[in-house]
């Protein structure tokens, strides 16, 4: 039995991230839980947090890498049924908008408050109301992640349009989807983006 688990890790990418769900069906769950335990104290796998595992990726000056920290915490959201989304300031520094970037690692999500350590580093999930996780893994999701980042009385022209240069068709399309689901303030900015693109 332990080596059909085996033989599936095989074929799995090497950074990807999985759990002992994964091999449901496999083996009893006795039977993975000890093949993973000997897997990970081999270093064939590496654990990233509770019930939660990688293989690692090699790198020829670095060594032996972690998944990246955003691909762990959306594995972990993907375990417990948790939707998660970057940080405001995240999104605004990932779109070239700023420079700032949160001074911890910090994920929105609808899932409890929550500090944990993934790979080895310290996270920290904060609770919000479904309509601020909009677009999650998306561009037009940064787009109003970055936004909220600027607040009402942060957003400017200029602003305006370098996030023009940003969007295309489908992320106008996204955007005006989710308008009614925005602040008012937002809404204001956002027909003001994608009018004329």
């Amino acid at each position: 039995m332990p080596n059909l688990i085996v033989d599936q890790l095989k074929t799995t990418t090497p950074g990807a991230i999985f759990s002992a769900s994964s091999f449901f069906g496999l083996a009893p769950r006795n039977t993975i839980d000890q093949t993973l335990l000997r897997l990970t104290k081999s270093g064939q796998i590496r654990k990233i947090s509770t019930g939660l595992f990688c293989i690692p990726k090699a790198h020829p000056i670095l060594g032996s890498l972690n998944p990246s920290l955003d691909d762990s915490v959306q594995a972990y959201g993907h375990k417990f049924g948790y939707q998660i989304q970057v940080h405001p300031l995240k999104a605004a520094n990932l779109l070239g908008l700023s420079q700032q970037v949160p001074a911890k690692s910090i994920y929105l999500t609808d899932g409890p408050n929550r500090s944990l350590v993934l790979g080895g580093q310290d996270v920290i999930l904060k609770h919000v109301c479904p309509r601020k996780l909009l677009g999650i893994g998306t561009k037009a999701g940064l787009i109003v992640q970055a936004l909220y980042s600027f607040g009402a009385r942060g957003i400017n022209q200029p602003l305006i349009n370098k996030l023009k240069v940003l969007i295309d068709k489908n992320d106008c399309q996204k955007l005006q989807n989710w308008l009614n689901l925005m602040p008012g303030w937002m809404q204001k900015v956002v027909t003001a983006l994608i009018e004329n693109v």
